[in-house]
């Protein structure tokens, strides 16, 4: 009787046919490095679009609003939880597609706004910058670069 291995030459062929890890580890990392770079040169100006047209839709006055994404940029979940986001909504801008944390702020801001339509106010923004402790700065340049005051 044949004592040989079951699948016989057929198996050894497809070890041998398939890439060794390296070789596919090493394959991967090219197309990645490939496809990011290829999402780094397509999206660059993209993303600075997207982030200009949200901030152009906007109810909230451009210069408030550039303001407000600069100085709350490092406290973007903390400015989304204060206005009405949880915290697993505010995972939803971890995404690598906001590489730019004033993208971040831009995008909480825009989805406050289509949330709370009417609602989303000024004031109630302002509020919300008062609580993550950058009211005060906000207000003081939006006043100096400006001109906008807000009490």
């Amino acid at each position: 009787s044949d004592t040989s291995n079951p699948g016989g030459d057929d198996s050894q062929n497809v070890v041998e046919s398939c890439p060794s890890f390296h070789e596919l580890s090493v394959s991967n990392l090219q197309q990645h490095e490939m496809l990011r770079q290829e999402d780094t040169d397509t999206t660059v100006e993209g993303r600075q679009e997207s982030h200009m047209n949200i901030l152009e839709s906007s109810d909230i006055p451009r210069g408030l609003l550039d303001i407000v994404t600069d100085l709350a940029r490092d406290k973007w979940r903390q400015l989304g939880e204060e206005l009405g986001f949880s915290k697993t909504e505010m995972f939803e801008y971890e995404d690598s597609r906001f590489s730019f944390l004033q993208e971040r702020v831009s995008y909480v801001i825009f989805d406050w706004q289509r949330k709370d339509g009417d609602d989303a106010t000024v004031h109630r923004l302002l509020v919300a910058c008062d609580r993550v402790g950058v009211g005060k700065e906000v207000r003081k340049r939006a006043r100096q670069e400006h001109g906008l005051l807000f009490v």
